[in-house]
């Protein structure tokens, strides 16, 4: 769907793929928690791992966030060459990773391995709802 503000603003709706392609590219986003029913935003590694994404953080409300299972929230903005910007939210349960589990094993390339090393955790949370669009901004005379 297509929105237009006063022929300035046209936004157009990113399909999943699109969203998960811009996931799949990105090395940091901000992460968006509730502390003490205030938000707060983070910014974090990440990376995608099949239909769930992995962030690294050293801050213990976020660790204490993902520990109670509470909704997690990622977002992430961009620029194309052609000058539209983007943005992508994931939104889910998160949980954190439990180092010791077999399956939780990090190849020894792994991107985020070196904030792991240095005293961060791993948190994780799946790709169910994904949401994105691109702005594309109509300007009648170039902006100062």
């Amino acid at each position: 769907m297509a929105i237009r503000f006063n022929g300035i603003i046209q936004r157009e709706a990113l399909s999943d793929e699109e969203c998960r392609d811009r996931l799949r590219q990105a090395r940091w986003a901000r992460l968006l928690i509730s502390v003490r029913c205030l938000p707060a935003s983070r910014p974090v590694p990440l990376v995608v791992d099949g239909e769930t994404l992995l962030v690294a953080t050293d801050e213990e409300v976020v660790w204490e966030a993902a520990e109670r299972h509470e909704v997690l929230t990622l977002n992430i903005d961009g620029v194309e060459p052609s000058g539209a910007t983007w943005t992508v939210t994931t939104t889910g349960v998160g949980w954190v990773v439990n180092p010791t589990e077999p399956s939780a094993a990090l190849p020894f390339d792994h991107p985020l391995l070196p904030y792991l090393d240095n005293g961060a955790r791993l948190i994780a949370l799946p790709l169910t709802l994904v949401v994105g669009d691109q702005t594309v901004w109509s300007f009648p005379r170039a902006p100062r």
